[in-house]
């Protein structure tokens, strides 16, 4: 099973060159059947992605490995969609009813006395459930509170010490995989105009603390953005492995994988399990030989 954000889900592929359909598609070379369930959910978390996994997926179905994406999003989204806080004896515990400011919001538009079709046009009742986003700081707990970010990373802490804790209860085993934000190539490309991007500095405080405590499968590949100047997006030399701005409408730094990237996702993650012949088609080993 490969659990994560928009990464794992394969925005914005979505055509069966995801991440997981890769995967899929190589594991099944191997000498055993494997079945790739794609947990993958966009906008998420390592808040709500355990949510999904100990609510949704482990009552209903018992994986025999874990996959489990971690990006540098992760810290924001765990501030901004926030459903387990930090305790005073620092154990994750989940935020529930009026603790969260989702279900504040959630309940601000259920019984507001308007029809539905009038909540959905109305901009001064948009306006007021937007409003509501300004509760996301209001649950950051006390020692946190001049650095929220702090809060996210170490619930991305907690979250895997979580994980690692389920997956000996429920007998699977587990695999975390750092996904490199696209500013880190840029950052190292060309470091006078990218030095210091929030994005990049966010991804290398993941890395050192997974570094820490959990065997990562860090999803570097050969920069393709490494070339005198910088004069566009997509300079000459190593595969483009990120979407360009036609597919992806994030901003430059901050883009998803195209059918390159994930698949070289793909095959990093099947040598890592050990469930396929290392020894795969040139094409294979050319997209994947230099990352470490």
């Amino acid at each position: 099973m490969t659990l994560g954000d928009s990464f794992t889900e394969g925005y914005p592929v979505y055509n069966g060159k995801t991440y997981p359909d890769v995967l899929s598609e190589l594991l099944s070379n191997a000498e055993c059947r494997i079945k790739v369930i794609n947990a993958g959910q966009g906008d998420t978390g390592t808040d709500q992605q355990l949510k999904l996994f100990t609510k949704y997926i482990l009552p209903r179905l018992k994986p025999d490995v874990v996959i489990w994406s971690i990006y540098t999003n992760d810290i924001m989204d765990n501030i901004e969609k926030a459903v387990f806080t930090v305790s005073d004896s620092n154990k994750l515990v989940p935020l529930d009813g009026p603790m969260s400011w989702l279900s504040i919001r959630q309940l601000i538009y259920d019984n507001f006395p308007l029809p539905a079709p009038i909540k959905k046009e109305s901009y001064l009742f948009n306006l007021l459930i937007k409003s509501t986003e300004r509760l996301q700081r209001w649950q950051v707990p006390q020692q946190f509170k001049k650095n929220d970010e702090a809060w996210g990373l170490q619930k991305i802490k907690l979250a895997v010490e979580e994980m690692n804790r389920l997956a000996i209860i429920y007998g699977f085993d587990i695999y975390y995989v750092l996904i490199v934000n696209q500013s880190v190539y840029l950052e190292e490309a060309d470091p006078l105009n990218w030095k210091d991007d929030a994005r990049a500095v966010r991804y290398r405080k993941i890395e050192a603390m997974l570094h820490d405590h959990v065997d990562v499968i860090n999803a570097r590949f050969s920069n393709p953005y490494m070339r005198s100047g910088m004069e566009d997006e997509n300079p000459a030399g190593a595969p483009d492995i990120f979407a360009d701005e036609k597919r992806d409408g994030n901003v430059f730094g901050d883009r998803h994988f195209n059918e390159t990237g994930y698949r070289l996702l793909a095959v990093k993650v099947a040598q890592r399990l050990r469930l396929i012949d290392c020894n795969m088609p040139e094409s294979e080993n050319t997209l994947s030989g230099k990352s470490k």
